[in-house]
């Protein structure tokens, strides 16, 4: 069986496109709203289809994820007015941030994709505090990108372990705890606190080295 690739989905949605225009126009569906979200949607899955077929066709998972949850927000608008005023932003940040996510888990040589998927994470994070006001923005974000290069120190990356994303994990840390409180003061402790965490990291990776 032929495979399907990116310019069949992009005929097929053009197909749903052009059947849903006709359909408003015999006044079979009703103007705008959710109807809108079934291309995008469509499409989306059209797409996964292409990604479950195997995992050389990985770059599917971009468009696919990103499509669906698209559909997922104008639905949303036409149904949810109020929520999605609210949280398109943060749902539309989390849907690429998955798509990264499930670009790295089917290879984890792609060990690049969980930069995309920690800044997207934490946007998505830093939208929704904000909305909620719960903590401040500035905090949540150096946070979460501390985090995503401590996760790729972390993480498999189908050869050696990387150890140079501990610095600025490290230093983003330091950014966040700064954000978080007065600073005044504080810096006083945070940078030496700060260049002997990174002066023992040296340290160990100098010692470690010379055991091996």
């Amino acid at each position: 069986m032929k495979s399907i690739n990116w310019r069949a989905v992009i005929g097929f949605m053009l197909l749903i496109f052009g059947v849903i225009f006709l359909l408003q126009n015999f006044g079979v569906l009703p103007e705008g709203g959710w109807v809108w979200s079934l291309p995008f949607i469509l499409g989306g899955v059209a797409f996964l289809v292409v990604l479950s077929r195997g995992k050389q066709n990985w770059w599917a998972a971009i468009p696919g994820v990103i499509l669906v949850f698209l559909g997922i927000i104008i639905a949303l608008g036409g149904l949810a007015p109020d929520f999605s005023d609210h949280f398109s932003g943060s749902i539309f940040l989390f849907g690429i941030g998955l798509a990264f996510l499930i670009v790295y888990l089917m290879n984890v040589r792609f060990w690049w994709a969980i930069i995309p998927m920690g800044v997207m994470g934490t946007l998505t994070a830093v939208t929704i505090f904000e909305e909620v006001s719960i903590i401040e923005g500035g905090s949540v974000f150096f946070l979460g990108l501390a985090l995503t290069f401590g996760l790729l120190a972390i993480l498999p990356t189908g050869g050696a372990r990387m150890h140079w994303p501990w610095i600025p994990a490290l230093a983003l840390l330091v950014l966040a705890s700064i954000v978080a409180m007065d600073a005044g003061d504080m810096m006083a402790y945070i940078l030496p606190v700060a260049l002997i965490l990174v002066g023992l990291y040296f340290l160990s990776v100098s010692l470690f080295r010379k055991k091996a």
